[in-house]
């Protein structure tokens, strides 16, 4: 007698008759939590509409996802007391960013792309101010004079504040017998145009120190302020001077735990500062040896995949980050295959199979399930993977593979999708197919028919009687087929847990069976009547 109490995923690399035990020759339609074979339900329809053409998806809210036709990656922005759910995104251009206030009066519901936006970042002024001293009355010819140059920044309605602009020419400023320092005029350029939000700008004036203190904030259609300020009346420094924008092609930005940003492009890796997504500073830009396919964060660590070897990045400490390359020749082969791998770090296709990098380095998991050839014809490069119930869910051209530790294999389903968002807030994995919002999920939902065959099992010529099948409901169809002397081929539908009588079978040497349920199956077995007993 042979058969399964256990049972397992597929090991497409060895040969049915050398698979282990519990191991599958061919797992369909299946989730293999604890070793019992379920059924996967159907992908089940959320009512919402997706635009054709939808290559990624990403929820903006309960009932709303915004759809784009490019790989884009979206992030919540990383700021404190958000109200207004602002979200950045690359991929789509320029690095854009919108919000509930930013979207007020724009009609959004269902699955779109987003209605209204801004470009992400607060550019420099590139007009230095100009700086001209006013008509001094009763000048006092003992008092020292001051020599002060200006700069000013431009500022979002969000608070968001750019880098400074060139200084004006030094001036030097008298003093009238009354203590008040000569009046300056200081001018300023218009802001840039686009789709900034720049509501303001702030001056800023140069004291003793060398440091610029804040002076005024004025309109931005202010094209001029008389500073008339003695130092001690004078604001805080300025903070933005490194906020550099980010680079028009920014590409793979994902979030890290401690409110920085980070992207790439080509073989730089781009780092915010910590809680102002607008801010990029060029002293923060990393340099690896090979052109970057995409990022992943681990805790505070960054993945840099590559075309070459993996890097990681303590993200900690964005002004002190290092790359430091892992030992691993494995090239990422798509970016959209790069997920996390639960806590563990994160997973990417190459050449060979899938990869893990995490805090021990880098390594193969997939060394025992593929060979060569084998992951080639998935085609790899079209990857779309999400990581769900401790599996990896790599979704294809046509199909999906799942492949997790504890199925020791894959399992595989005709899932054809054209997106795939990993929704954590509910525990959900959500697919776009023929322009429909869908929910695949592991358990609850109308029940698919699941398909699994056990290893071939040979020996001696012999031949079975009987056959049992538990399951949570029936019917349940077996299939018994045999090579190896003759040829079988046997199907029957299986109605109780009781052990059943099959035909008469001539003698064979190599055996299989196969179970085909639309409900969970504990056990599975063909034997000699006597041996059920």
């Amino acid at each position: 007698m042979f058969g399964n109490r256990v049972f397992r995923g597929e090991q497409p690399r060895l040969d049915p008759r050398l698979l282990p035990e519990d191991a599958s020759a061919r797992a369909r339609n299946c989730w293999l939590r604890n070793g019992v074979l379920d059924p996967l339900p159907e992908l089940a329809d959320l009512g919402v509409a997706v635009p054709a053409g939808t290559k990624t998806l990403y929820r903006f809210d309960a009932d709303r996802f915004f759809a784009w036709s490019t790989d884009v990656d979206a992030v919540p922005a990383p700021v404190r007391n958000d109200s207004e759910r602002r979200t950045i995104w690359t991929g789509d251009g320029a690095p854009k960013q919108t919000s509930t206030v930013i979207m007020q009066g724009h009609a959004f519901a269902g699955a779109q792309a987003p209605p209204v936006h801004r470009l992400l970042g607060i550019p420099a002024p590139t007009v230095a101010p100009s700086a001209v001293t006013q008509p001094l009355a009763n000048a006092d010819d003992e008092a020292d004079d001051e020599t002060h140059t200006w700069v000013y920044t431009f500022v979002s309605d969000q608070n968001e504040e750019g880098p400074p602009s060139p200084p004006s020419a030094p001036v030097d400023r008298g003093f009238d017998a009354d203590g008040n320092i000569q009046t300056v005029r200081v001018g300023m350029d218009v802001a840039p145009t686009g789709a900034y939000g720049i509501s303001h700008k702030r001056l800023y004036r140069s004291t003793t120190a060398g440091t610029y203190q804040l002076l005024a904030e004025v309109a931005v259609a202010a094209a001029s302020y008389d500073d008339s300020k003695i130092t001690e009346t004078l604001g805080s420094g300025i903070e933005s001077t490194n906020y550099d924008p980010p680079p028009a092609a920014l590409a793979g930005l994902t979030a890290l735990p401690n409110g920085v940003l980070a992207g790439f492009v080509g073989r730089n890796v781009y780092l915010s500062e910590p809680y102002q997504p607008h801010a990029w500073p060029a002293d923060y830009i990393q340099v690896v040896n090979s052109a970057i396919v995409g990022l992943a964060v681990f805790g505070t660590t960054i993945v840099v995949c590559t075309e070459g070897q993996p890097y990681l990045i303590d993200g900690t400490d964005p002004a002190g980050a290092v790359p430091a390359r892992q030992e691993l020749d494995q090239a990422c082969v798509a970016k959209r295959s790069i997920t996390r791998w639960g806590e563990q770090g994160i997973v990417y296709a190459c050449p060979d199979g899938l990869v893990l990098v995490g805090p021990p380095g880098g390594a193969m998991i997939t060394e025992s399930t593929f060979d060569r050839s084998q992951w080639e014809a998935l085609d790899p490069g079209n990857i779309r993977a999400v990581f769900h119930d401790d599996a990896y869910l790599a979704f294809l051209d046509g199909s999906m593979v799942a492949f997790s530790r504890e199925f020791q294999g894959i399992v595989r389903t005709a899932d054809d999708v054209d997106a795939v968002l990993e929704d954590r807030a509910n525990d959900w994995v959500l697919v776009v197919q023929d322009g429909r919002l869908k929910r695949f999920s592991v358990a609850g939902g109308a029940p698919r028919t699941l398909d699994w065959t056990c290893r071939e099992q040979s020996g001696r010529l012999r031949t079975y009687d009987a056959g049992q099948v538990i399951a949570e409901a029936y019917p349940v169809t077996m299939q018994v087929t045999a090579t190896g002397g003759n040829a079988i081929d046997v199907t029957l539908q299986v109605l109780n847990e009781n052990p059943f009588r099959l035909p008469p079978l001539p003698l064979a040497r190599h055996w299989q069976y196969r179970v085909e349920a639309r409900a969970k199956v504990l056990e599975a077995r063909i034997g000699t009547l006597e041996e059920m007993l």
